[in-house]
């Protein structure tokens, strides 16, 4: 036996009701299918990114959710395998480098930074990210380019290290450096040409405007941060500070 309810009122409810229910099936079926039908393949612990997160403000209410920019949380720099890196990511200590190809300064602090790296052996992960000039068609900037254009082809420290030992660069040193450092120069040629490598420049110069960075050489230490000319004492230093046993190091 059925009652027949005579209110419209609940019959436009259970109408609008059942809609509802159909647009928000259809709404998960449209953002959720490329995962139902595809599987994403499993990611290295190298392909991770690693984070230095501040530590979360208690909110006054705690039925008040804050809308929160990266730069309110990030407290160091984002370890990525993307990255040119010298070591194992995994390593307890991550000592990042923002530099310039065109900072004699950068030269300077980097060959410090990597002096350093063989008394520590696999504690030490040394990770350098690039700063350019702002200006796309500065040399600065284009260097930055051609580097990683080198690293595609697994040539990435030899190009860096052959630029660094010519001091000062000329627009004409990039092509040249990719022959000295084993590289091909028509590949690096056509990398250039489609700016396959700016987004990796892009993000590195993003990240460092978000930690506040105006000015390199500037060094982290796990998210320890060092500006200006570091000495090799003052790396090690900081560095023992991460590590349980050493003189310096945090409890």
């Amino acid at each position: 036996m059925s009652f027949p309810n005579k209110d419209p009122n609940v019959k436009l409810f259970v109408a609008s009701s059942a809609a509802i229910f159909v647009l928000f099936a259809v709404a998960y079926f449209f953002f959720s299918w490329p995962s139902l039908l595809f599987k994403a393949p499993a990611r290295s612990a190298a392909q991770e990114n690693q984070f230095f997160f501040r530590s979360a403000d208690k909110a006054q209410d705690p039925f008040i959710t804050r809308i929160v920019s990266l730069k309110d949380v990030l407290d160091g720099p984002i370890i990525s395998a993307a990255d040119p890196h010298q070591g194992d990511l995994s390593a307890p200590v991550k000592v990042v480098v923002y530099s310039d190809y065109l900072c004699s300064f950068c030269r300077e602090q980097e060959e410090a930074v990597r002096s350093v790296l063989a008394d520590y052996g696999d504690r030490i992960v040394f990770i350098r990210k690039d700063y350019p000039e702002a200006d796309k068609k500065s040399l600065s900037w284009q260097t930055a380019l051609a580097a990683r254009c080198a690293g595609a082809q697994g040539r990435y420290w030899e190009y860096h290290d052959y630029l660094l030992s010519l001091g000062m660069l000329e627009n004409s040193d990039l092509l040249p450096a990719a022959s000295a450092a084993g590289a091909a120069e028509q590949d690096l040629t056509g990398c250039l040409a489609n700016r396959q490598t700016e987004s990796a420049v892009v993000d590195n110069m993003a990240e460092a405007n978000t930690l506040g960075i105006t000015g390199v050489p500037f060094v982290y230490i796990n998210n320890l941060a060092l500006f200006g000319a570091v000495t090799k004492e003052e790396l090690r230093a900081a560095i023992d500070k991460f590590l349980p046993g050493q003189p310096n190091s945090q409890p």
